[in-house]
């Protein structure tokens, strides 16, 4: 059903359209056969739930929603479709970094802003921790200049895992994004189709070893490999409560 009311990018009156928050390119839940992907939450007491295309909301006009492809296909191109040439770095024989050769850092570090301003924006529980506060509107600024601001702009760090140490691919499930501080410096963390995006939401600098990592026209990009161990072993529990949940509801 259509909506009507203030875009909240352009803040002109008219229809709102569905905007995905993360691009469907970057929705790649769990799936077992045909089954589609689950949401997972790492939200004491809230169950996971199925979504196979994504999370939807309201709040953006249709040019507004058309404006985010551009930054949208970009990350694709570069982030998945781009992997395959992305050089893996070594330090004591131990994975630490992938290596891309070029990328664009306007349109790469805009899609990351987008996405956090549109979890922002979205209504749906899934986004419910993130809430940008008085840095929506110097985001939204950016995001409506087409400017992604200097390296220390809300400064975008990106991780991901080692595929050969996820054999259950759990590396790849949405989970709902949320704050964290590093050395007291205010960050968000967002899942997004095997990476993690760290994106800056505060007056400091990040902590120097990460500040070495941010996204800057002048260096490579570079993206950390982590440690999935820890991460992966809360994935695994809530996959597994999943499907304790599903078999009771099936003998109820």
């Amino acid at each position: 059903m259509s909506v009507t009311g203030l875009c909240q990018l352009c803040g002109t009156a008219g229809p709102l359209v569905d905007s995905h928050v993360v691009p469907q390119s970057f929705w790649k839940g769990v799936t077992s056969g045909k089954s589609p992907g689950q949401i997972l939450s790492n939200t004491p007491g809230e169950f996971p739930r199925r979504s196979p295309t994504g999370v939807y909301g309201q709040f953006v006009c249709g040019p507004c929603e058309a404006s985010f492809g551009q930054y949208d296909d970009y990350a694709k191109t570069c982030l998945l479709d781009g992997v395959t040439h992305a050089k893996t770095l070594y330090r004591a024989g131990t994975k630490v970094a992938l290596e891309f050769p070029s990328f664009d850092y306007r349109k790469l570090k805009l899609f990351f802003l987008v996405t956090l301003w549109r979890a922002h924006c979205a209504s749906d529980a899934f986004y419910k921790k993130v809430s940008l506060g008085p840095y929506a509107n110097p985001i939204r600024a950016l995001i409506t200049a087409g400017d992604a601001g200097t390296p220390d702009d809300f400064s975008v760090v990106l991780a991901t895992f080692d595929p050969d140490k996820d054999p259950l691919n759990l590396r790849h499930a949405p989970m709902d994004p949320h704050p964290e501080r590093f050395d007291g410096i205010r960050v968000y963390r967002l899942y997004l189709a095997g990476y993690v995006a760290y994106i800056k939401v505060d007056r400091g600098l990040l902590p120097a070893t990460l500040r070495a990592f941010q996204l800057d026209p002048g260096q490579p990009l570079r993206v950390v490999m982590r440690d999935p161990q820890k991460e992966f072993a809360v994935m695994s529990d809530i996959a597994k409560e999943t499907e304790r949940t599903k078999k009771r509801h099936s003998k109820e």
